[in-house]
């Protein structure tokens, strides 16, 4: 009899964890977020899709034991990039991925860590570290693992019978396994923060060179700076340093802003800066001007004057020419020349400014010949650049004689005379002008400078005349005839009866070292007094008149009375005379007859005569002295025009760096100098007023 229960047999079965989790991408084949490059500790990254993963197991075994963790995608074999920190982790439950620093002073830097890429290889994955990349985005790829660590036990209902049950029991734990997990790319875009000020790229000073005759805005040289941000990269350039250039605000090319002179400055430096909105950074850059030809030579002394003496040999070195040009090179090489046919005649001039005496120059040939004794050329300093430049100047050779010509007696314009005759009123006062003489000497300086004296060999003679330089003779002390012949000064000392002349020897003499000298033996006839005769209300006149007066301009008045009411006639001997002045024959105004020169003569001296038409033979006569008073018509003139000083950089140990000399033909204070550099105005030096560190040209002028 087979008995038989029923019965209710509940088995569990248990979960093992046999499935593996699945990230839910939604169609995606990645994951991706995007997170800024300055992003905080613990910031909340926003991926897209949302993380999400199903399990088909249960419990911890499924979806409530996943654990998240990230690593990155390396390279097969690769274990070099597998220790590389990840600055991300994904929150196990709430699944957000966040900025994680492993310390404080960690950032997301774009710019220090380059963009991440993965690469699938055979079964693996590769992270390769590149360079920056300013065109594309940095991103940092990784992978999400998925870990499940916890056996998932699922509780079902069946029915089966015993001997069933264990095998499925049994195949139940054998099921029982480690955690299972899955993989899925998660891409991170590290967006850039504008945080990093422009560098430039070039290392070092820049430098460029330009010539100093290039026009405003010709292009000088190009800087360039990077910044390494994406966003807000505009840089800006500006320069300081000169006024002579400028830079494009964004280019950074930098080109000429004004006029160039090497011979000011030669290199300048100039301080670029590029800058944004996060900083600025500074590049020094050197611009060396390059000459150009642009200045001509400038002479020592535009006039040179060399003295020749006129029996010096032929090939006698006379002197140097000396001129400087600022300029470098064969633009600043000088050299001299000559091109006039007169002067070739006397001098040769070497390139190099040696003055040398081609032939014998006789300073008397000269003068007969109708030329002056300084002889005047012009000559010329020129570069050698290419075109060159030339300046004039002007070379003088004073001639100066040897004393081989005596002077000469002049009369009447009569020149080596040895007699002249003269006449004088009896009772004559002294200071009476009796008559002028004149002297000639061909020879120069004190060769040609001619001095007058008396000799008598009748005692007493001598001391009754006086003869100024100008060769005026007047009586020294009044005179009557009666005296003289009673003192035996008349005629010679052997026939005194009825002689009314006084006899005295004119010696004329040169001041030369081995003077010269000529005579002429002057007659004065005594006439008999008459109470008719003209006579000046003084025996001289001085009058002043400014310079560069007209022709034609009144000096002064001279006046005689006749005691016989006769209207007088007044007159300037014609006969040796040279002033330039004449009197109105009417008035006595004296005029003048050409316009003067204070600095070439300063003062006149000449004789008026007032005569009697009815008295002929006893006209009066004064002398008139006319001084030429200055006038501001000289402008001053530097004794030399070029002045080069060479002093170190930062010795200021010595204030004065030169003293300069200046002269002015005129006098008084026209004549006083001042000058108008910085220092002492009266004295001509120029202080060093700043420290120097480079080196400078100083031009002066008048």
């Amino acid at each position: 009899m087979t008995i038989s229960g029923l019965c209710s047999v509940i088995v569990a079965v248990e979960d093992i964890n046999d499935n593996r989790p699945e990230f839910v991408l939604d169609g995606h084949q990645l994951y991706h977020a995007s997170v800024q490059e300055n992003a905080a500790n613990n910031t909340v990254v926003t991926v897209s899709p949302p993380i999400s993963v199903r399990d088909e197991d249960q419990g911890e075994n499924g979806v409530a034991g996943i654990q998240f963790s990230l690593r990155p995608v390396t390279k097969e074999n690769d274990s070099a990039n597998t220790t590389l920190d990840l600055p991300f982790v994904v929150d196990d439950v709430s699944r957000q991925l966040l900025v994680r620093y492993s310390s404080d002073s960690d950032t997301l830097d774009r710019e220090t860590r380059g963009s991440y890429q993965m690469e699938r290889g055979s079964g693996a994955e590769w992270l390769a570290h590149r360079t920056r990349d300013l065109e594309v985005a940095e991103v940092v790829v990784v992978v999400v693992v998925v870990v499940v660590v916890v056996v998932v036990v699922v509780v079902v209902v069946v029915v089966v019978v015993v001997a069933a049950a264990a095998a499925v029991i049994a195949a139940a734990k054998n099921d029982l396994g480690k955690g299972l997990n899955a993989t899925a790319v998660l891409t991170v875009t590290i967006t850039d923060v504008d945080d990093v000020a422009p560098r430039f790229t070039q290392t070092g000073n820049n430098s460029f060179r330009i010539p100093e005759n290039s026009e405003p805005g010709t292009q000088v040289g190009t800087v360039q700076a990077q910044d390494e941000d994406l966003i807000d990269s505009l840089v800006v350039y500006s320069l300081k340093g000169s006024r002579y250039f400028s830079i494009h605000p964004f280019s950074g090319v930098i080109s000429v802003a004004g006029s160039l002179d090497r011979e000011a400055s030669s290199v300048l430096v100039l301080v670029v800066s590029a800058c944004d909105s996060n900083g600025c950074d500074n590049k020094n850059v050197t611009v060396e001007i390059t000459d150009v030809n642009d200045n001509c030579p400038v002479w020592n002394c535009t006039t040179l004057t060399f003295p020749v003496i006129e029996d010096q040999g032929a090939g006698s070195r006379l002197g140097n020419l000396q001129a400087k040009d600022p300029d470098q090179g064969q633009n600043g090489e000088v050299e001299f020349y000559i091109n006039d046919t007169i002067a070739l005649r006397f001098i040769d001039v070497s390139s190099t400014g040696e003055v040398t005496l081609k032939t014998h120059v006789d300073d008397s040939d000269l003068r007969r010949d109708g030329q002056e004794s300084v002889l005047s050329f012009p000559v010329y300093a020129s570069d050698k650049g290419s075109p060159p430049c030339a300046t004039l100047g002007q070379l003088k050779l004073d001639v100066s004689g040897v004393n081989d010509n005596p002077p000469q007696i002049c009369y009447k314009g009569v020149c080596g005379v040895t007699e002249i005759k003269l006449s004088v009123l009896d009772k004559s006062e002294a200071d009476t002008v009796i008559g002028q003489v004149e002297a000639r000497d061909i020879d120069t300086g004190s060769d040609g400078d001619v001095r007058f004296l008396f000799q008598s060999d009748t005692d007493g003679v001598v001391e009754l005349f006086n003869i100024s330089s100008s060769g005026i003779i007047t009586l020294a002390q009044k005179i009557n005839l009666g005296d003289l012949r009673q003192n035996g000064q008349l005629g010679e000392p052997s026939d005194q009866s009825n002689n009314n002349t006084m006899i005295v020897s004119l010696i004329a003499t040169d001041q030369g070292s081995n003077s010269m000298s000529s005579n002429a033996t002057v007659l004065v006839t005594v006439v008999s007094s008459t109470t008719d005769a003209p006579v000046f209300t003084q025996f001289s006149y001085q009058m002043d008149i400014p310079e560069n007066s007209a022709a034609g301009a009144s000096v002064g008045v001279v006046t005689a009375n006749s005691p016989r009411g006769t209207q007088l006639t007044y007159s300037v001997p014609t006969v040796g005379h040279t002033e330039p002045f004449a009197v109105e024959p009417i008035t006595g105004v004296v005029i003048t007859t050409a316009v003067l020169d204070r600095e070439t003569h300063a003062q006149y001296q000449f004789v008026v005569s007032a005569a009697d038409p009815f008295l002929p033979a006893f006209p009066a006569s004064a002398v008139v002295t006319v001084r030429v008073t200055d006038r501001n018509d000289n402008i001053p003139e530097f004794t030399q025009r070029y002045v080069s000083v060479d002093v170190p950089e930062n010795d200021i140990t010595n204030p004065v760096l030169a003293t300069l000399r200046a002269q002015d033909a005129d006098i008084g204070v026209n004549g006083e100098i001042r000058y108008t550099i910085a220092g002492n105005q009266f004295s001509g030096s120029v202080l060093f007023a700043l420290q120097t560190n480079f080196q400078s040209t100083l031009h002066l002028g008048n």
